[in-house]
């Protein structure tokens, strides 16, 4: 990133510090688990598909999968109790944990950059930050709770470019989804670094980074 002057790198949590392949795929197969009764032409690729099509918009992924791969149908309440059967509320917060490089990766990179969070999380998330005892590293600790917006609106960044003081041309934006998180920093001029995981094939697009843990970061900034 030498090509510009950095002075905020901004962090999404779920999939980037925080490790939720487990809750993901167990959301992901329960869609598919729903959905190929009613449409058997409906595959996992088509669920991976529409998914990141779904983070576009701002919501929960799962329900607007649920509504973009079934558009009309009149039962959708029910086919949403079906997945929370499937998927608990609760299960998130008790099967997510911080990624083990996070802590050391977080310390060095704090002595260089301001670091900051722009993450789709309620505000006990920091509790596990807390726990791992890498919140103290972060400068800007407020996730989109705090804000009361979320990813992918842009009033939600600008709001956190507004409390940090950031200029969005000198930050940068870690994230695992690129129409829910790096997209609207692209358009903002921000830095955007994909944190590529191995749980889904990721559609076409073009950041500026891609990563695939977060020791790589020490390589680019």
């Amino acid at each position: 990133m030498t090509h510009k002057k950095i002075e905020w790198i901004f962090f999404d949590m779920g999939g980037v510090i925080l490790n939720d392949d487990e809750v993901e795929t167990r959301r992901q197969k329960a869609l598919l688990n729903i959905l190929q009764p009613l449409d058997t032409t409906i595959t996992m690729a088509k669920v991976q598909e529409t998914w990141w099509i779904a983070s576009g918009t701002v919501g929960s992924i799962w329900k607007n999968t649920l509504r973009l791969l079934l558009p009309g149908y009149s039962q959708l309440d029910l086919l949403e109790i079906k997945f929370l059967e499937l998927v608990p509320n609760g299960t998130y917060a008790s099967t997510i944990f911080v990624r083990p490089e996070a802590k050391d990766v977080l310390e060095i990179l704090s002595k260089k950059y301001n670091l900051g969070i722009i993450a789709n999380q309620s505000a006990s998330v920091t509790e596990k930050l807390v726990g791992a005892d890498i919140l103290k590293y972060f400068s800007h600790q407020k996730v989109s709770a705090h804000h009361g917006l979320e990813k992918p609106d842009p009033a939600y960044f600008a709001s956190v470019l507004h409390d940090t003081g950031a200029d969005p041309n000198k930050s940068v934006l870690v994230d695992d989804n690129w129409p829910r998180g790096l997209l609207p920093a692209k358009n903002l001029g921000m830095t955007t670094v994909l944190y590529k995981r191995n749980i889904w094939s990721y559609p076409k697009n073009h950041p500026d980074y891609t990563i695939l843990n977060l020791k790589d970061l020490l390589t680019v900034t």
